[in-house]
């Protein structure tokens, strides 16, 4: 039987702490990446802030989790009522510039005439 010298232990027990060191900031390396999750946030948007005179109007959301190239998705919260989806839908918002910091939504059909609440999904992790 042999055994390890005191030197000879010494030196696996570095190589085992650098292999674990190693992957230790592989690990945290990949949860810092995946940190960037989506946000969701409900978003009033008043009839009184659309600008233009004729379509296609337009509406500034300012949030500091935009990029100019996340994905942004714009969804109905829970109990919606269906004149705030009918109104969505006629004024037919259909089209977005966005840059850092703010998101800028176009109405090619009929302006707001009233607040309408929608939900805000800021994808950061895909």
């Amino acid at each position: 039987m042999k055994f390890l010298t005191h030197d000879g232990l010494l030196y696996f027990w570095k190589k085992v702490k650098n292999y674990v060191d190693t992957k230790d900031t592989a690990i945290n390396n990949a949860l810092a990446s995946k940190s960037n999750k989506s946000t969701a946030t409900n978003v009033t948007l008043s009839a009184s802030s659309w600008s233009g005179s004729a379509a296609p109007y337009s509406y500034t959301i300012s949030n500091s989790n935009i990029t100019a190239s996340n994905m942004i998705e714009f969804v109905f919260p829970s109990g919606t009522t269906q004149s705030v989806v009918d109104m969505w839908n006629e004024a037919a918002i259909g089209r977005y510039s966005q840059s850092a910091g703010s998101i800028v939504l176009y109405a090619n059909g009929t302006k707001p005439t009233a607040a309408m609440t929608v939900t805000m999904i800021i994808r950061r992790d895909v």
